[in-house]
């Protein structure tokens, strides 16, 4: 039996910090809700937050990034991989399957843990963190 992404997002739901600490390269002081700064991915200083949900969902947004005409939408912590890893939705699916234990292989688990990725904190996100600006 296949998993899906229902399977997936229930099995992430509450891990949703640590998976994009890990594969993403977050912090958690980014992946705190009451903290904005600067995007991750294109550098715009206040621009960024993590949802007030995302250790349940995932969510991430971005003013600039997740604009209306982009790809993946914001929304969950798959779009969010998706995002952050620069990957298609079937490898993102692929990725967390595999880091919460639920990816099936000829019916039996898998428990292997994914790379984890550099973190991506850069030069205008700790002035920011130091400044406030």
């Amino acid at each position: 039996m296949k998993t899906t992404a229902h399977d997936v997002k229930r099995l992430a739901s509450g891990r949703w910090v640590q998976i994009l600490e890990a594969m993403g390269g977050l912090t958690s002081l980014q992946l705190n809700p009451s903290v904005h700064g600067p995007c991750p991915k294109c550098g715009g200083t206040d621009r960024f937050r993590a949802l007030d949900d995302v250790a349940e969902t995932g969510g991430l947004f971005c003013n600039q990034c997740h604009n209306g005409d982009s790809s993946p939408k914001s929304g969950d912590g798959l779009a969010a991989i998706q995002w952050l890893c620069e990957c298609s939705f079937p490898d993102a699916l692929k990725r967390v399957a595999e880091f919460t234990g639920s990816n099936q292989v000829n019916g039996s688990r898998t428990s292997q843990k994914p790379p984890v990725t550099p973190n991506r904190i850069d030069e205008n996100y700790l002035k920011f963190l130091r400044t406030g600006f």
